[in-house]
């Protein structure tokens, strides 16, 4: 009989708290910025984002894979703090390195797109952006590490003051300084998030070990980064593919159908992926779970992914629906308009993000167990179909063919990875009864 610890459902209650926290500023911050500054300039403001996202190639898969190593290092007592220093350092450097790589071209790229008022905010906006996911990118290593700690809850609450301080210091700004504001909002939330949770992960290791450590936070081992880099390579692959998918899509529908046709999709995205998240955040949970039960239990594995790839199915299905029925009284409240394109978006990339739902479980069993094949196959499969729809709509001057493009290709690579996936662990299963 499975039984998940007691404090399971708090922990993942806690997440699910945070995820909706995060998703009511981002809401707020989309609200303010379309209300003060128009559709035009929230479509600007995707694309920096999507840009300035690029700073995720730089941190070698590490953060994730600290999931599987923080709870896997019972044998020396300073492991932790080495793995740990070894994950923060090098993505520390190479978030660094990479935003200062891709500044100007990302730049230029940009200008040809916007008008010249724009281009002379985007100057301030851009360094900011790319300092904030340098920060983002040392949550990762602190939010997995306390992940794989078992406690998950610790970087959620991060998450959430995070989150509130987007929407507080952007309410605050964004009047005045326009974009600007909006990038300190975000600047806040990334630093905010992290400080807490590397706050978090050295308390922990206080009371439990009485071990300080991580005062340091950064250094190199070689032994420990030998062991995280193939590992960690493989996430950082599955990661640069995803990274394709945000500049890409946004980029064919600006060539296609200009910056306010960005602004619809990026706040149809928004509204679509929001509810998903708030699935998705709090099951990042599970990957700790998969991490631990794999090696002493394998049948409470098999039996713990089984139930839940059932439940998330009908949750699945669940936000589908709830996709239809909201989508009319958020266009009137919160796009405050109905426009056709965002209605489109909506249905299309809805169907899309509903599948990826049940595909959650499979994906935090490969992070879990170190097992990234099969999710890195799936991002390829998304990646790929999305790359020639985006093609097809700049050819044919038709952004139409960018959210049906991303909708196929999530759901062809979600589908893949839940029956490679399921057949992987149902093949164990036989071996082992034999």
């Amino acid at each position: 009989m499975l039984k998940i610890p007691s404090n399971a459902a708090a922990q993942v209650s806690i997440g699910v708290v945070a995820a909706g926290s995060q998703i009511v500023s981002i809401a707020f911050v989309y609200w303010l910025v379309k209300r003060e500054l128009g559709v035009e300039n929230l479509g600007f403001w995707s694309l920096i984002l999507s840009f300035a996202s690029i700073v995720n190639f730089s941190g070698f898969g590490l953060g994730q894979s600290m999931v599987h190593f923080a709870q896997s290092v019972s044998v020396r007592l300073d492991a932790l703090e080495r793995y740990f220093r070894v994950a923060a350092t090098l993505t520390l450097c190479g978030s660094l390195a990479i935003g200062a790589v891709i500044f100007w071209p990302a730049r230029e790229l940009i200008i040809n797109l916007v008008s010249p008022q724009q281009a002379e905010q985007l100057n301030a906006v851009l360094p900011i952006m790319l300092i904030s996911f340098c920060a983002a990118m040392l949550n990762r290593v602190t939010t997995f590490t306390l992940t794989g700690q078992g406690f998950f809850w610790v970087g959620q609450l991060a998450i959430l003051a995070g989150g509130l301080a987007y929407g507080l210091v952007t309410y605050l700004l964004v009047s005045d300084l326009g974009l600007v504001g909006v990038s300190y909002g975000h600047l806040a939330m990334t630093l905010v998030t992290l400080l807490l949770g590397w706050l978090g992960v050295l308390v922990i290791r206080i009371v439990q070990v009485r071990s300080y450590g991580l005062l340091i936070p950064f250094a190199i081992y070689r032994p420990e980064f030998k062991k995280m880099i193939s590992l960690g390579l493989s996430f950082q692959a599955t990661s640069i593919l995803m990274l394709f998918l945000e500049p890409l899509a946004r980029t064919a529908i600006a060539y296609s159908g200009g910056l306010a046709l960005v602004g619809y999709y990026e706040m149809a995205n928004r509204f679509v992926v929001s509810p998903r998240e708030l699935i998705a955040r709090p099951t990042a949970y599970f990957s700790g779970r998969f991490a631990s039960l794999s090696h002493a239990d394998p049948e409470a594995t098999r039996s713990l992914y089984k139930k839940m790839l059932k439940r998330f199915w009908l949750l699945g299905f669940g936000m589908l629906l709830a996709l239809a029925i909201f989508a009319v009284p958020v266009a009137d409240y919160w796009v405050q308009e109905r426009h056709w394109f965002f209605f489109f978006s909506v249905m299309t990339l809805g169907v899309g993000w509903a599948f990826s739902v049940p595909a959650l479980i499979p994906w935090n069993w490969g992070v879990g167990v170190g097992n990234n094949r099969y999710n890195l196959y799936s991002v390829a499969i998304m990646v790929l179909i999305s790359l020639i729809f985006s093609g097809l709509a700049i050819i044919f001057q038709s952004p139409l063919w960018v959210p049906i493009g991303v909708a196929g290709g999530i759901v062809l690579g979600q589908i893949y990875l839940i029956q490679w996936v399921s057949r992987l662990l149902h093949s164990r299963k036989r071996v082992s009864s034999l």
